[in-house]
Formats: C-alpha cells, structure tokens, sequence
C-alpha cells in the first residue's frame, strides 16, 4: 500500500481538477447567457433609442373566440383539423383563452381554406402510381377586435406544403393533418404584434 500522504495528495489534485472544471463549465455558461442576452427578444425603441421587455403579443386581449373555418376545397374535414390545431395552439402558445361563444370574447378569428391541392412528386415506372406525393395548402385568416372593430389580420393568406410517402406507409390524410397542424403554428405566429 502507499503512504497516506501520497494518497492524499491524489486526492486533493483529483479535487483541485475537479474544482477546476466545475468554474470553468460556469463561466462558459455565463459566457453563453451574456452573448445571447441581446437575442432574447428585445424591442429596439425608436423614440427613446433604448431596448423594450414588452411581450410580443397584445395584451390588451384576453380571449378569443375561433370560428370554425371555411372549407372551399375538395378535401372534406381538413376544416376540422385546422380549427382544432389553432385552438391548440393559441391555448399552448399565447396568452389567450380560446372561448366558445363570441358574446365572451374579446377577439374573433375566422378563415376560409381557399385551396387544397396534390400533387405527384415520384412516381413508379410501369404503373405511374405515385410513391411521394405533397399536399399545398393554403387559407386565408382576418383576426378582428370585437370591442374596437380593429382588424389585426385582414384576409391573410397562409400557405403550407407537406409531404407524404406511400412506400413509408403514410396516407393523404396524414399529410393533410401536417398541413393542417403546419398552418396553424403559421397562423400564430403572425398574431404577434408588429415589431
């Protein structure tokens, strides 16, 4: 066996290395919160030429009423699938309440999905069947103040495109819940106040 003062030497070198890696892992951390500090979604103000902490959405609003939307494609029940996904989102994401009745509300969100189209991306060879497919969709939103009748979004149009693939076993109705679920997270993130 070794003697306890070399054992102890071992021990404390172990420590001191340890120590060592312990400060220089935070101060790396530290680094990283400083340099990414201005990214963290300040407001440049114009007027006082200085940063604003006011939250990206209004908060003047706090319920909104979703109606469901307008289907004017061919592709039944994607209207359904839309309007649940932005009420999911809105519900997760802002600080709204979605409310079901527009005598509740505050605001009102409505839409027309104005188009829905397929198209063929691979095909095979001999029988011309398509194995890779995407779906285009797109819609229209107004999002309207019942209180002011201040128009935030006035017929915007959203479009999304997602694909699916037969050989990896997803169907068209997959795909149309992706685009679905993709234009909501776009309808969104345009209900944030203009910069």
């Amino acid at each position: 066996m070794g003697s306890p003062k070399l054992f102890m030497k071992i021990l404390l070198e172990n420590l001191h290395n340890k120590y060592t890696t312990l400060i220089m892992c935070q101060r790396a951390v530290l680094y990283t919160i400083l340099l990414l500090l201005p990214l963290s979604g300040c407001e440049w103000d114009k007027n006082n030429s200085a940063f604003s902490h006011e939250s990206l959405f209004r908060t003047d609003i706090k319920t909104v009423y979703v109606k469901m939307f307008q289907n004017k494609s061919f592709y039944r029940e994607v209207e359904y699938d839309l309007t649940r996904a932005l009420c999911q989102r809105i519900e997760h994401q802002l600080p709204y309440k979605v409310v079901s009745s527009p005598n509740n509300a505050d605001t009102i969100l409505e839409g027309t999905i104005t188009r829905v189209t397929s198209k063929a991306l691979v095909s095979e060879r001999i029988l011309d069947r398509p194995l890779a497919s995407e779906i285009r969709f797109q819609c229209q939103v107004t999002w309207k103040n019942l209180k002011t009748d201040e128009l935030y979004l006035d017929h915007q149009n959203i479009r999304v495109v997602s694909d699916y693939k037969k050989l990896l076993a997803q169907s068209q109705r997959s795909a149309l819940q992706d685009a679905a679920n993709t234009a909501a997270i776009s309808i969104v993130s345009s209900m944030e106040k203009p910069w």
